[in-house]
């Protein structure tokens, strides 16, 4: 692994303890109030309960084969690598790794 792709993925979390939905009331990214009409989703690279704006929205992670489900600021993180992280997932499994 090259220094920029070291630097690179340890700009990004990496293993975080999955929080359990009874132990969060509140978004971890605006600290708003859970109800019927702001549903939990989870981060999968942060593993925190955020109010995604739109939880639709799945990006590639680093460690991750398939795109997964970000918030805002990972999304906002994760974007300019898309490319990057597309391309190099697909040669790992092309070659068969």
């Amino acid at each position: 692994m090259s220094k920029e792709q070291e630097t690179k993925t340890t700009a990004l979390p990496t293993t975080v303890r999955w929080i359990p939905d009874a132990e969060v009331s509140v978004c971890y990214g605006c600290q708003l109030l859970f109800d019927w009409v702001r549903r939990k989703h989870h981060c999968r690279l942060i593993r925190q309960d955020q109010i995604l704006t739109n939880p639709e929205r799945k990006y590639l992670a680093v460690n991750a084969h398939n795109p997964q489900r970000v918030c805002d600021d990972c999304h906002a993180r994760l974007e300019p690598e898309q490319e990057e992280l597309r391309t190099s997932i697909g040669t790992c499994w092309s070659v068969g790794h």
